[in-house]
C-alpha cells in the first residue's frame, strides 16, 4: 500500500527547483542546433569537417586533410563532400540562427562548386556574397537578386542551392541580408585561392 505524503515548505520548493532545472537542460540542449562539432565543421556531418585546404579533387577533408574544400562536410554526414550538380565539389553552409556553420569557407578559383543553404533556424535567413566575380550555372534563387553576386534564400527547414564558379580571387564576406542580422554576427568567410 502507498501513502502519500504532501510535501511542505523547503522540500516542496526544492522539487520546484529540480523540475525549473531539468526543463532548462533540456531547452538549452536543444538550441544546440545538432551541428555535430565545434563551429568547423559543416552540417552535422559524422566525419566533421576538416580546416584543411587541399587540391582540388573532392577528398574528404574530415578524415585525412588531403583534399577539398574547408567546409565541406565528412564522409557518412548530410551533404557530404561529393560532385554537386555541375560537376564540382558541393559545399554545404548551415544557417542557424545568428550564425553560419563553417563560418569560413575556401574554394580554389575557376573550379565548379555547388553552394547548399540549409536553414536550420527559426527564423527566414539567406546566404549573401557581394562584389564577387562568377560564373553562375544554375542559379537557385541568385538571379531574383541583382544586387548581390550569390544570394541563397531558405525558410526555416528548407535549403537552396546554386552552382557556380568563382572568377576571382580573394576574401569575400558572406552575410545574412534578413534586416539585423548581419549586424547579429551572421557572418563568415569565403577565400577563392588560386
Amino acid at each position: 500500500m502507498l501513502v502519500s505524503r504532501q510535501m511542505r515548505g523547503p522540500a516542496r520548493l526544492g522539487a520546484w527547483l529540480l523540475v525549473l532545472v531539468v526543463v532548462l537542460a533540456l531547452a538549452l540542449a536543444g538550441c544546440g542546433g545538432g551541428s555535430g562539432g565545434d563551429g568547423d565543421t559543416g552540417a552535422g556531418g559524422a566525419g566533421g569537417a576538416g580546416e584543411a585546404t587541399g587540391a582540388a579533387g573532392g577528398g574528404d577533408a574530415g578524415s585525412s586533410g588531403a583534399g577539398g574544400a574547408t567546409g565541406e562536410t565528412g564522409g557518412g554526414g548530410e551533404g557530404s563532400g561529393t560532385a554537386g550538380a555541375g560537376g564540382g565539389r558541393e559545399i554545404v553552409i548551415v544557417g542557424m540562427d545568428m550564425k553560419f556553420e563553417p563560418a569560413e569557407i575556401t574554394v580554389k578559383k575557376g573550379e565548379p562548386v555547388t553552394f547548399v543553404f540549409e536553414n536550420k533556424g527559426y527564423q527566414e535567413h539567406d546566404f549573401t556574397i557581394d562584389d564577387m566575380q562568377v560564373d553562375i550555372q544554375s542559379p537557385g534563387h541568385t538571379g531574383e537578386n541583382p544586387d548581390h553576386a550569390v544570394y541563397l534564400h531558405a525558410s526555416p527547414g528548407q535549403r537552396d542551392q546554386a552552382t557556380l564558379v568563382p572568377m576571382q580571387e580573394g576574401e569575400f564576406e558572406f552575410y545574412c541580408s534578413v534586416p539585423g542580422h548581419r549586424a547579429a554576427g551572421m557572418v563568415g568567410r569565403l577565400v577563392v585561392e588560386p
